[in-house]
């Protein structure tokens, strides 16, 4: 959403010209998160709550942008008929560099509002409608495109009008089911849908004051337990040893891979939703880029044959008490070669399921020989699966509107010596799901999940909780990815 904070009112400028319209093949951009809309008759009514931050809300994004592919030419405008029904609307309307152009109310009436001309770069002009602190409006909204070559005298061009967007709190339900939310934001939103909404496009929206996210809030099935009583372990281990990295690979933070490996536990608790269908207790599973276990671990408590791989001999002695410590709980482990240029899973076995975690986003080339090389370990009809972090997430989409970058720490990439080993590319669920398919996995699920919140014991009303809320709303806006595939005949085709 377009939110444009302090903006005062101008005066009214000259009135827009009245025009009419009717049929239907657009659709507007319609969303608040402090609204409400509701179908009344050929209109929709909008009420705005208190939004605790100014008496005004965003009503209407009409972005010139959208509409561009539904169209053989260039639209070089949108021309917007608006009806307003009941109190006033305020327009704001800014160029393709986000400059104010005007600010303008529209009084009760019928008005014509043109949005653009477009440059023909593909930047795009923009107008947000609002409506003031009356705290209501009905309004009926059409609009038409303009192609460049007819300019903005041709209003016959195909006009539509705008359905009802609902939209409805989610924060009960959210804060009544943190695991669903943490693990499965997708089937959360679903649910809630459901339950209050006859649209199954209707906005999730809130403001939950608290959601409990704390261990007990959210691991409570006996499986959830072992999950996170693994990881648990796992720390007190990593403490206990004093864990350090070899010289050259900086200090081992402790207290930061204690977070990270407890904020793990929703990513492991989302794998084995998905292996539940997929792979019976004491199937075998082959973890690569195993590292401290976090997966190996508490996958071989709930029943599953374990191998973890990993490049340990890399890391001189560093991991052998590791090692040893996963191998007290029956897991096999594997020394990787260190080259960071392709990986050699060749000779190291066949399992019903090779998982890879947090892995593909360190590759410093293309993740296709990696992929391949996973799938060569697995049985046919057997299973592969990857996590990792989610490029378009909330975070990275609020950092893009702040201008600020999306990418890992400039300065330990500048300052580090070559092969740099953190982030050389994130992807999109999409992207994760067609590079599967491109190996020849079938039946690619993509689950999104949220680890960011379990650092905490709670989360409080501002930017975490809105975090969550959104994902519930939209999940492609979630933390991670967590993708699985099935792998079918090796003679087929």
């Amino acid at each position: 959403m377009r939110w444009l904070r302090g903006l005062r009112p101008s005066p009214p400028s000259a009135s827009a010209t009245s025009i009419p319209g009717d049929d239907a093949q657009l659709s507007a951009l319609l969303h608040s998160e402090y609204a409400s809309a509701v179908q009344a008759g050929a209109g929709m009514t909008v009420a705005i709550s208190d939004c605790g931050l100014t008496p005004w809300a965003s009503l209407i994004t009409v972005d010139l942008g959208r509409f561009r592919e539904s169209f053989a030419s260039e639209i070089d405008a949108l021309v917007a008929t608006i009806e307003v029904r009941e109190h006033a609307v305020w327009v704001l309307h800014t160029d393709a560099l986000g400059r104010e152009v005007a600010n303008f109310s529209l009084a009760p009436g019928r008005h014509r509002l043109e949005v653009g001309p477009a440059e023909r770069s593909g930047r795009v002009s923009t107008a947000v409608l609002r409506v003031g602190p009356e705290g209501s409006a009905n309004i009926h909204l059409t609009v038409a495109a303009v192609p460049f070559e007819l300019g903005f005298g041709a209003l016959d061009a195909n006009w539509s009008e705008v359905g009802p967007v609902e939209v409805i709190d989610g924060s009960d339900r959210i804060a009544d089911m943190p695991r669903m939310a943490i693990c499965d934001p997708q089937r959360l939103g679903q649910q809630i849908r459901a339950e209050k909404s006859t649209l199954s496009s209707a906005r999730i929206i809130g403001s939950p004051d608290r959601i409990g996210v704390s261990p007990d809030d959210l691991w409570t099935s006996p499986r959830d337990r072992v999950i996170s009583d693994s990881i648990e372990d796992l720390v007190q281990f990593l403490c206990d040893q004093r864990f350090q990295m070899p010289e050259g690979y900086g200090a081992f933070d402790l207290d930061y891979y204690s977070r990270y490996l407890r904020q793990s536990v929703a990513r492991v608790c989302a794998l084995v939703d998905l292996l539940d269908t997929r792979a019976t207790q004491g199937a075998s599973i082959l973890d690569v880029g195993a590292y401290l276990g976090s997966f190996a671990l508490p996958l071989a408590r709930l029943g599953f044959k374990v191998t973890a791989a990993d490049q340990y001999d890399h890391y001189g002695t560093s991991f052998d008490s590791v090692r040893t410590f996963l191998a007290d709980s029956g897991i096999e482990t594997v020394d990787l070669p260190a080259e960071v240029t392709a990986v050699d899973l060749s000779g190291i076995g066949s399992y019903h399921c090779a998982i890879s975690m947090a892995v593909i986003e360190h590759l410093p080339h293309t993740p296709r020989t990696f992929i391949e090389a996973l799938c060569a370990c697995v049985a046919q009809d057997g299973f592969i699966a990857v996590d990792t972090p989610n490029l378009v997430r909330w975070w990275n989409r609020e950092a893009f509107r702040q201008g600020e970058s999306i990418f890992q720490d400039l300065g330990q990439r500048y300052w580090g010596e070559p092969p740099y080993r953190g982030h050389h590319m994130e992807f999109t669920p999409h992207q994760v799901a067609w590079m599967l398919e491109q190996a020849g996995c079938s039946g690619v699920e993509i689950r999104m999940l949220n680890y960011n919140p379990v650092q905490w014991d709670q989360i409080v009303a501002g930017p975490h909780a809105d975090a969550l809320v959104a994902t519930v709303d939209d999940p492609s806006l979630a933390d991670t990815i967590l993708a699985i595939g099935q792998l079918g005949s090796r003679d087929a085709g």
